[in-house]
């Protein structure tokens, strides 16, 4: 003989409980995920500057340059904290968020610790002089061409 179960609804009560626990949950979220997300950001363009301009903060301004990746680094140590440990955190589950965030905090370890690579004395004007002469060699070759013309 088989039992029939109705289906009973939860009362009104739990339904509106759990609408406001979800809500909680994402107003929770949202400033956290707003966080990573412009700290993403910034750090895109701050890493893009240290490796296409490395010597941008040499010389006087090098407590500058040192300064902004002390700041990315804390700033990454508060977001994978913020945003990995349980609770409402949006990345709490072991996932892309998750591993993205503690890795974010070993590169931006490893930016504040690295060195940007200098050049040697002597290499600096062999450098400069040969651009010198591969600008004279290209006027040379567009003259030459606009007389066959």
């Amino acid at each position: 003989m088989l039992q029939q179960f109705e289906e009973v609804e939860p009362p009104q009560d739990e339904m509106t409980l759990g609408r406001e626990l979800q809500e909680a949950i994402v107003l929770y979220n949202t400033p956290a995920m707003v966080f990573a997300f412009w700290l993403s950001v910034a750090t895109i363009i701050v890493a893009t500057i240290f490796v296409f301009r490395p010597t941008l903060f040499a010389g006087k301004i090098a407590m500058l340059g040192t300064l902004i990746k002390l700041v990315m680094l804390v700033s990454w140590v508060v977001e994978a904290f913020w945003t990995t440990f349980p609770g409402s955190s949006p990345f709490h589950v072991t996932g892309n968020g998750y591993f993205g965030s503690w890795l974010a905090v070993a590169f931006a370890a490893q930016m504040f610790y690295a060195v940007a690579p200098a050049m040697p004395e002597g290499r600096t004007s062999e450098v400069l002089s040969s651009k010198s002469v591969d600008v004279e060699v290209s006027k040379a070759a567009v003259e030459e061409d606009a007389m066959a013309l």
